[in-house]
């Protein structure tokens, strides 16, 4: 007898459809254990599937019960829990608490693509709250990188109740130590490596020693944006969800047509050489450092009028 067909009786239990040998003279082995086999079939009888898509189910380590959100994935079943990360809920409460209470919010944003982006957002957030944030992007030549404590003293003598320090502010302890003095409020939503010591503010920072959440490939604009999803906090505060819905359409809004993104990249398209706008590698690979260099050589908040213009 061949060696394709002489099987041991618990090889031939695990032949699939009970093929020994096929064309090709190999027998057909079942690529699921016996687990994963008893995974399978109750992935059948508790979804009703057919019995083939519940072994392919289980054949790619799908659990009973992520089947419907495998089978149906929806933008916000994709989205991490904000939850997860480190002092999220505390940063999205003393946030909510200042649009209820009417506080002017000060936002201090780093001058790259990242930190413009993500301050326009949040101010974009805010003003949807009926908040008109200040909005502070140093200058690169004259100011540096981060918080400093000259800032901070213009911005609290503006009424800066709450100041919020988006890509940067992780390893600012003294220049957020003065806000503190000046009798501000902190929040530090920022992605870049964290030492054990941290300023004296709410962190939210996915890079910080004891953060579990797994989300440290998250730059600044995606922590701002989890702060926006951490609707049950910000409704138990008295800000209406409906602002989050709000935000949340329009991002997939901007998504789904690309008309700002459009518009924006037709801007840059004045002064840049590009043939089409074709797709998103364009857009990112063509127009983002033209924006990136173009916020590292300007100053006064050029992303916050972006977002303002675009948004």
């Amino acid at each position: 007898m061949s060696a394709a067909l002489a099987l041991t009786p618990k090889v031939a239990s695990r032949l699939f459809l009970g093929v020994e040998r096929s064309v090709c003279g190999r027998p057909w082995r079942d690529r699921l254990d016996e687990r994963a086999t008893t995974r399978a079939l109750a992935i059948a009888q508790r979804h009703n599937v057919p019995e083939l898509l519940a072994r392919i189910l289980a054949g790619r380590g799908v659990e009973v019960d992520e089947v419907e959100a495998f089978l149906d994935p929806t933008v916000r079943r994709l989205m991490p829990d904000p939850h997860t990360v480190t002092a999220m809920e505390a940063a999205a409460m003393r946030l909510a608490d200042a649009m209820t209470r009417g506080e002017q919010v000060a936002i201090f944003g780093d001058y790259d693509v990242d930190g413009a982006t993500a301050s326009a957002l949040l101010a974009r957030f805010l003003r949807l709250g009926g908040s008109e944030p200040i909005v502070h992007i140093p200058d690169r030549i004259f100011e540096g990188y981060g918080p400093n404590v000259e800032a901070i003293r213009a911005l609290a003598d503006r009424g800066a109740k709450l100041l919020v320090t988006v890509d940067c502010g992780t390893a600012s302890i003294e220049p957020l130590a003065e806000a503190r003095r000046l009798g501000l409020d902190v929040i530090v939503i920022d992605h870049h490596q964290a030492d054990e010591r941290l300023p004296d503010a709410i962190v939210v920072n996915a890079n910080r020693l004891d953060d579990l959440s797994g989300l440290g490939h998250l730059a600044a604009f995606g922590l701002v944006y989890k702060v926006h999803l951490h609707r049950e906090v910000l409704a138990l505060h008295g800000v209406l969800a409906l602002i989050v819905e709000v935000v949340l359409h329009q991002f997939v809004a901007v998504v789904a047509d690309g008309q700002r993104v459009a518009a924006f990249v037709v801007d840059l398209d004045s002064v840049a050489v590009v043939d089409a706008i074709s797709d998103v590698f364009v857009v990112g690979d063509s127009q983002g450092p033209r924006h990136q260099i173009g916020l590292q050589l300007e100053s006064l908040g050029t992303g916050d009028r972006l977002g303002k213009i675009y948004g």
